[in-house]
This record gives structure tokens, sequence and C-alpha cells, in this order.
């Protein structure tokens, strides 16, 4: 099936139940706002945003933790006395941004209490018009 946007091919995959989604890890949310920008939110609680990495590749936006990363380790004199619910992996999610439509060099980030929002802008629109034969 062809769909024109993305957001409607997203909204397909998980009209039917969301027995078939799958947890994503970060949970993120993509949004998308009236003028065509797109804004992606990342719970990045417990990593820094030296961590994490943000690149694009062709049609893509990767986010991702860097290549060398640790998740911390709790010091010897601690000890868990309840089960560790708190996940601090790596982690590598791509989102398909068409990069005929956005703007890839106009992205920005901003890191703000453990959330991690990536603005992506549409390209201007190009005006088209009718030319008449001479």
């Amino acid at each position: 099936m062809y769909y024109n946007d993305l957001f409607d091919a997203m909204d397909a995959m998980f009209s039917d139940s969301e027995k078939y989604a799958v947890p994503q890890f970060p949970p993120s949310e993509v949004l998308k706002h009236k003028d065509g920008t797109i804004e992606i939110s990342i719970a990045v609680a417990g990593y820094k945003k030296e961590d994490i990495s943000i690149s694009t590749e062709e049609n893509k936006l990767v986010v991702s933790t860097i290549s060398d990363y640790k998740a911390p380790k709790l010091p010897d004199e601690i000890s868990v006395i309840s089960s560790n619910r708190i996940k601090r992996s790596a982690f590598k999610n791509s989102f398909i941004v068409p990069e005929t439509k956005f703007d890839f060099n106009s992205i920005t980030a901003k890191f703000e209490d453990g959330l991690l929002t990536i603005t992506i802008p549409p390209k201007e629109r190009k005006e088209y018009k009718q030319i008449t034969i001479a």
C-alpha cells in the first residue's frame, strides 16, 4: 500500500491493535506541527548529553549513545535491595525523515530535564506555475 505521508504510514502500522507495537527504548514521541515541522522528543533521563549522538543518513535521523558508551556501575559500597528497573543501556534508534521534504541543515536539538527534543523544519516549498506556450 502507498502512503502520501510518513505519519499516515505510521498510523496505519498501529491502527489494528497495539499488540503489534514493540516498546522502543528509550521512549519517544514524534509530533508534526501545522507548519510541517517535525519534533521528536526522546526520554533520556539518566544520560548526559555527552553520551548521546545525533546524525543524519539518507532519509534517516539516527539517535544513539556514543560508540564507547558504558552504562554507569554502582559503587562497590552500594548494593541493590530491590530490582533495578532503571535502564541505562546503549541504544540506537532511527527515524525515517525524507530528505526531499525536510531541511537536514537546519536540525536543532535541545537537552533539558531528561528530555532530548530534536526539531526538523520542512524545506521551503517551491511555487509552481503554469507556463503559457507562445
